[in-house]
Order: structure tokens, then sequence, then C-alpha cells
């Protein structure tokens, strides 16, 4: 008795030699075997691409979409408000007494921008702009706060 091999289409048994499967008229060629055998990597590179997909929506909406932070005098308070993108809400919130000195950082690659700077050394952005100097605001800060001002970077227009 002639070796048999199995249809993959319609798993009719036919013999080793032939080119067709006499059910389905299944092709055994070589070609056929061949768009076959790059199938599986075909599925792992879609795989992966659907996984960084994954990963990258998760990166984007873990940052805050929009930061508001308000410096209230009447409960000697600096609060924090993040909203993301998902629609969740953190808020945060330090007190005048536990903040031992605002840093305004004077234009360069993150712009400009007014640090609270706590005790404990945690650093904390209260307001920030890649355009607009933020000197006039930093100075109305420190003194809300009765804090001293740091100022890093060069002042504006010097070269």
């Amino acid at each position: 008795m002639e070796p048999t091999k199995t249809c993959p289409s319609c798993g009719a048994l036919a013999p080793v030699s032939a080119r067709r499967c006499k059910e389905c008229f299944h092709d055994f060629s070589a070609r056929t075997q061949n768009r076959r055998a790059w199938a599986l990597p075909m599925l792992g590179g879609l795989l992966v691409m659907a996984s960084i997909a994954a990963g990258v929506v998760t990166w984007v909406t873990s940052y805050p979409a929009d930061q508001r932070a308000i410096v209230d005098t009447d409960t000697k308070t600096v609060q924090w408000v993040r909203t993301f993108q998902d629609g969740r809400i953190e808020t945060d919130r330090v007190d005048f007494a536990d903040v031992s000195r605002l840093q305004y950082i004077n234009g360069g690659a993150v712009g400009f921008q007014i640090i609270a700077i706590t005790a404990s050394g945690e650093q904390k952005i209260i307001e920030s702009s890649t355009r607009k100097p933020l000197m006039g605001n930093a100075e109305r800060y420190a003194k809300m706060m009765e804090k001293p001002l740091e100022i890093v970077g060069e002042p504006a227009g010097v070269e």
C-alpha cells in the first residue's frame, strides 16, 4: 500500500505523490507550503506591533493632559490638580511651611519654570512656559509664601 498524507483543508487521505486532494482539490505543491511557512512570522510580527501599540496608548494616557497649580494664601497651601486623558483626576497639596524655597528656571531646554522645593528635597512645578518668562510670577509667589527665590540660568536677553 502506498504511503498517504492528510489534506490540510478537508482532512482526507491522499497518496504522498498526489499534487491535489481528490475531495477538495487542495494544491499540495511547494508554493502553497511556502505561503504557509511565513504565516507564523507574520502573525508574530502583528502580535509585536499590537503589544507596542498597547504600550504607547498606556504611556500616553499615564501623562496628565492638563495640570494646574493653585497658590492659596487663605489656606497657605499650594494645590495641584492633574487631569489625565482617560478622565482620571489626581490632586496634591503642600503647605507653605513644608516649602523651603522657590526656584525659578530662566530659559534653557525646559523653558521657564517656577518650582517649589520642599524640606525633604522634593521638587514640584508650580508654573511652566516654553515661551514667556515667569519671573514676575516667581517673585509674587515667593512673596506670598515668604520664601527665598533662587534663580537658575541666565537672565533673559543676555548672551
